[in-house]
């Protein structure tokens, strides 16, 4: 009953070819005795949903299969080969535009130069030569 019912929800889940191609890759790798597979197989078998952890696992495989153990390779192979249609590549290049166009000009206002600081005793108050404590965190919190 577990088995039937594992199967029915797992063609449910993921649809018949995919329930069917795992079915037979498991049976594939019990047939030539996959340390892997026969090890998947008996996870499955102790599992209360036995179906839906061969289906788990063969997409594993697959994807494993498809992206190689650097995924990393994989991304960058998958990124040049996207980067030679025209189309992407002008698709890319306006994002890249966009972004530098939304980003603020930035303007940073600097305290005064000590360097043309006047050795005037008391500076006046509201000049911008005011080189005192006070004159400079004035000036750098206007």
């Amino acid at each position: 009953m577990r088995e039937f019912y594992s199967q029915r929800e797992a063609v449910r889940s993921h649809g018949q070819e995919k329930v069917k191609a795992a079915y037979d890759w498991i049976a594939q790798g019990m047939q030539s005795r996959d340390p892997e597979r026969m090890a998947i197989y008996n996870r499955a078998m102790t599992s209360f949903d036995p179906y839906g952890e061969i289906v788990n696992s063969h997409a594993k495989q697959t994807v494993f299969e498809q992206i190689g153990s650097d995924p990393s390779a994989y991304v960058e192979k998958q990124l040049e080969e996207k980067l030679k249609d025209p189309a992407y590549a002008a698709k890319v290049l306006e994002r890249i535009r966009g972004v530098t166009q939304q980003r603020p000009a930035s303007s940073v206002t600097l305290p005064p130069s000590l360097g043309r600081s006047s050795s005037s005793a008391n500076p006046r108050e509201g000049d911008d030569e005011d080189n005192s404590d006070a004159g400079l965190f004035r000036q750098a919190t206007r």
